[in-house]
């Protein structure tokens, strides 16, 4: 399970510089955005078949910048995403599954002494076979 940490981290890692460049390019936007919008007004008086293409560009540029802040959200999640794989594996590798473990080994025990199974010990890890698993699911 080390090994699969590793990848995990990177990706989250190489999320999180995307998110980055991500904003980076949302700040470009919403300034090209601003200044289409600037030269539309400037323009306005002298000549307004210009100054409607700018405002039009503008409000490209800023339904484009809508969309990248919407899309933030979804990003987020997704960089969020491989740290909690992370923590359920660890959760489900140094907790869980000991105890699970010692659980069985007390099974096998009284299998080995001749002491019946109960059924509500066999549901119980029954029980706790499918925690462990739904755990472990996205």
């Amino acid at each position: 399970m080390g090994g699969a940490l590793d990848p995990l981290l990177d990706l989250k890692d190489r999320l999180l510089r995307l998110s980055g460049s991500m904003e980076a390019t949302a700040d470009q936007v919403e300034a090209a955005a601003i200044g289409a919008l600037f030269l539309s007004e400037r323009l306005h008086q002298d000549d307004a078949a210009l100054a409607q293409c700018f405002a039009e560009r503008s409000m490209s540029l800023t339904q484009t910048l809508a969309q990248m802040r919407q899309a933030g959200s979804t990003r987020d999640m997704q960089i969020e995403q491989p740290i909690r794989l992370i923590g359920a594996i660890q959760n489900v590798a140094l907790v869980v599954m000991p105890a699970f473990i010692g659980s069985l080994a007390s099974i096998t025990t009284l299998g080995a002494s001749k002491t019946p199974v109960s059924q509500t010990e066999a549901g119980e890890l029954a029980y706790r076979l499918r925690h462990i698993i739904s755990q472990l699911k996205p």
